[in-house]
């Protein structure tokens, strides 16, 4: 394995000749579900600038990733081990977990792949609401590869599909023709059917006090267009997904 590499097959052919093909099935399954979640504590500990369950949540991830072969995972995870949180090292170390999680989501997608033909699970459903046919390929081609995407253009046609065919998440532009975003998360939110999806704002609107206005008004993340760091999306929707329950 070079140094670069993303993955080490040679850490999966080690569980197989274990467990065989059941046991790495069982733990690239239990992977999906507690990586999120350390990446969660990780955040946690460092809006606290706790260093002790910063570093143990980091160091299970960084052991995790190597017991699967999520290689630069877990490079990045010793990174992130040996970081002290301060405010100083806040910026830094988010933009490390925000890398972290596009991390998770790859090696996820890996570990689907090494199951064999027909076995890999169904890709998550996204709905992404959004009337410029540019950021809407831009999404697409970011999402395709791990996702299944709904596409709709309108706030009207957003919540007849995603009543029909509920998404596990939804990327929502604000300014919508007819009826804008917030408008939409509105109805959303008072849907017995589409409470439970979790929103994440897609929007241009990108002044200081932009963000805490929409997760004001129910919006579970925000990210900003144009997307120059596809890292932060993914990351928001990894983050959202681990703490969402299953579908």
């Amino acid at each position: 394995m070079t140094e670069s590499a993303r993955f080490d097959a040679q850490a999966i052919e080690m569980l197989r000749r274990v467990g065989g093909d059941d046991l790495v099935k069982k733990l690239a399954q239990m992977f999906c579900e507690t990586a999120p979640l350390r990446i969660s504590k990780a955040r946690a500990a460092l809006g606290r600038l706790d260093a002790a369950d910063f570093s143990l949540a980091a160091h299970s991830l960084k052991s995790s990733a190597a017991q699967m072969g999520a290689a630069r995972l877990q490079r990045l995870s010793a990174r992130l081990e040996a970081e002290i949180p301060t405010e100083a090292s806040r910026d830094s170390i988010v933009h490390m977990l925000d890398l972290a999680d596009a991390e998770i989501l790859a090696a996820a997608e890996w570990m689907a792949g090494l199951q064999g033909p027909g076995e890999a699970a169904s890709m998550t459903r996204i709905a992404v609401v959004e009337d410029n046919a540019d950021n809407m390929l831009l999404v697409r081609l970011i999402l395709q590869d791990s996702y299944e995407v709904d596409e709709y253009t309108t706030g009207i046609a957003a919540l007849d599909g995603m009543r029909a065919s509920p998404p596990a998440l939804a990327l929502l532009d604000i300014s919508l023709p007819g009826m804008d975003g917030l408008e939409v998360l509105s109805r959303m939110r008072t849907s017995d059917d589409l409470r439970p999806i979790p929103v994440i704002a897609l929007t241009a609107h990108a002044g200081p006090s932009d963000r805490e206005r929409f997760l004001a008004a129910g919006f579970d993340d925000y990210v900003t267009k144009p997307i120059v760091d596809e890292t932060q999306l993914l990351g928001a929707i990894s983050r959202l997904l681990g703490k969402a329950p299953p579908k």
